[in-house]
């Protein structure tokens, strides 16, 4: 769910950021509806916050409560780092509503690399929320990191100490926390400050950079990941600010037989990079550094923010002069802190616009804040579901467990919309545990649903009032004492193409052989019945079965235990992949 459109920072290699200005917010009463919404007509139990920066939202901290109350869970992962460290109460609220795991998006490895992509994040931010991650219950630490091709021995000499002592507090805190080290090389894209910037589209320029990294990490005991092949990260700069050339390019090298299937072939960059070479694009003009001249592609595209703006900012980054961004405070929060500094970027389009970024105030939270967010939190867990016995139709099978879970959820809560802010969760609860996902396809009938809600009366009162208006679910009673994932008895009617299921019943006949469960058949009508001896009953596998077989289908009704395997019997025939084709209703659960 969308809560800001925008970014209000300035990172010179953030296409988005530039793109996309200028910042604005969604107003609390406006996500509130729409989070309302969307639980209503679409049924997720998760949901997850849309914004280049969650926490720079005014109102992150009053409606992170409200959301964890509606949703069961409610997500959140891109951030500010330095808003993290000087936001009160941020990172206690994150840990408090579940958040384990953080991704932390220094940059770059120096602060003048820093200060070079516009960053605006210092060394002592940084510290403060790493150290305080280390001495709290995270999962899990990600530093994210840009290496431009600029790096000298200067700035892998900081990154270097940086680790060491990194290394030093998590040893003293005897932190199990994991911390990874990913590292992109900078594509330079279009319309921002840096694609003025020289290219660095030679490998041996980054591998001294990237060996020193890579070993400096490992040296120290993190991680180290590099997110992208050399030949993708070639290959994306030329798109990326290519020229209308590209299209020549790309199809020549398409009759030569390359093309894009979920990779790319290795030689593809040999390839691109010959044929620029031979048609006069492997030049200065594209290579090299441009100035505030330079044309580029797509110039017709009508921009917010002006060619002369993005290439002073270029200037501040080749200074190393990082003049921050115009957001107003987001620390203090006292009220008489001062507007913040307009950078006159342009993209405002009126002194509304603007005053709604320089003026920006986060909402502080209340003095009870944290003590009712741990309150939801703690009761949402300690929640004991109620189990419902219901029936599914046949255009079910076949789903996964988490489209079913949100279409029940959404047949319910249309049923009886009153309970959309008191049901937080609706999950299949019989056969989609991890055990009987292998065990079972094609399903459709009786299953049992575990509804979490706050007000579990509430919920008895509104489904059994409401039977009829289920479109296609039917409520047939509640279950007690219910184990997920177990059942006494089922019935089973299968139903099976011939085509591809041959001689169904006897196969099945040989399938309970091979468990130990000789049955024989008995001829009724125009059908089979199997005849169970006592001691193969004892097994408590299947109870009782029968099958007609005609030349298109097979149909057979079985009445099985939770012993049973379904889909090992529906494996058994030529091809394996054709228990997609089975069709099972399931119905006379016993429990």
């Amino acid at each position: 769910m969308q809560i800001t459109f925008g970014c209000p920072a300035f990172c010179s290699f953030c296409f988005e950021g530039f793109d996309r200005k200028p910042y604005r917010e969604l107003s609390l009463e406006d996500v509130w509806s729409t989070a309302l919404a969307l639980k209503k007509q679409m049924g997720p139990a998760t949901l997850d916050l849309v914004s280049f920066n969650f926490n720079t939202y005014a109102g992150i901290l009053p409606l992170l409560l409200k959301l964890s109350h509606l949703y069961d869970r409610v997500s959140f992962k891109s951030q500010r780092v330095d808003i993290l460290a000087v936001m009160p109460g941020m990172l206690d609220a994150e840990l408090t509503a579940g958040k384990r795991s953080y991704t932390i998006g220094v940059e770059g490895i120096s602060g003048r690399m820093r200060a070079f992509l516009h960053k605006s994040l210092g060394n002592r931010e940084i510290d403060n929320v790493i150290n305080r991650l280390l001495h709290l219950k995270v999962r899990e630490i990600k530093m994210f990191y840009i290496l431009t091709g600029h790096e000298t021995p200067s700035d892998i000499g900081e990154f270097r100490n940086f680790l060491r002592d990194l290394k030093h507090k998590r040893s003293g805190t005897r932190s199990g926390v994991r911390i990874v080290f990913s590292f992109g090389l900078l594509i330079r894209m279009p319309f921002t400050p840096l694609r003025y910037d020289r290219l660095f589209l030679e490998e041996q320029e980054w591998r001294g950079i990237t060996g020193q990294v890579k070993s400096a990490c490992e040296t120290n005991g993190f991680e180290f990941r590099l997110a992208i092949p050399w030949a993708d990260y070639a290959t994306s700069q030329v798109l990326a600010l290519g020229g209308y050339w590209l299209c020549d390019s790309l199809l020549s090298l398409a009759e030569e037989g390359y093309c894009y299937d979920s990779e790319l072939a290795e030689s593809y960059w040999a390839a691109l990079k010959s044929w620029m070479q031979t048609n006069g694009h492997w030049s200065d003009n594209f290579l090299g550094e441009k100035n505030v001249d330079a044309e580029f592609p797509l110039e017709f595209l009508e921009q917010r923010i002006s060619s002369t703006f993005l290439y002073q900012l270029f200037e501040n980054a080749k200074a190393g002069v990082d003049d921050g961004y115009c957001l107003g405070e987001i620390g203090q929060l006292t009220g008489d802190t001062p507007d913040a500094r307009c950078l006159a970027c342009g993209a405002c389009a009126s002194s509304e616009e603007r005053a709604a970024i320089t003026q920006h105030r986060m909402q502080p939270p209340d003095p009870s804040y944290m003590a009712e967010l741990s309150k939801t939190m703690v009761q949402k867990q300690r929640m004991k579901p109620l189990f419902a016995l219901l029936w599914l139709p046949p255009e079910t099978i076949g789903k996964s467990p988490a489209w079913l879970n949100a279409w029940v959820m959404r047949i319910l809560l249309q049923a009886i919309p009153n309970q959309v802010e008191n049901i937080t969760l609706v999950r299949e609860s019989l056969f989609s545990t991890r055990e009987n996902l292998r065990r079972y396809a094609g399903l459709y009938g009786e299953t049992v649903f575990a509804i979490y809600a706050w007000d579990v009366e509430a919920v008895t009162a509104g489904l059994v009032s409401t039977v009829s208006d289920m479109k296609g679910v039917r409520f047939l009673r509640w279950v007690n004492a219910f184990e997920p994932g177990t059942f006494q008895r089922a019935g089973l009617s299968i139903t099976l193409p011939a085509t591809h299921f041959p001689d169904a019943g006897q196969q099945l006949r040989r399938y309970l052989q091979d468990q130990y469960v000789p049955v024989n058949l008995r001829r009724i009508e125009d059908g089979y019945e199997f005849d169970i001896p006592k001691k193969a009953l004892q097994k408590r596998i299947v109870y009782a079965g029968s099958f007609l077989q005609t030349s298109s289908t097979h149909c057979s009704k079985l009445v099985v235990s939770g012993k049973f395997d379904l889909m090992a019997y529906l494996q058994s025939f030529a091809d394996p992949y054709w228990y997609n084709e089975a069709v099972v209703e399931v119905n006379d659960l016993e429990f």
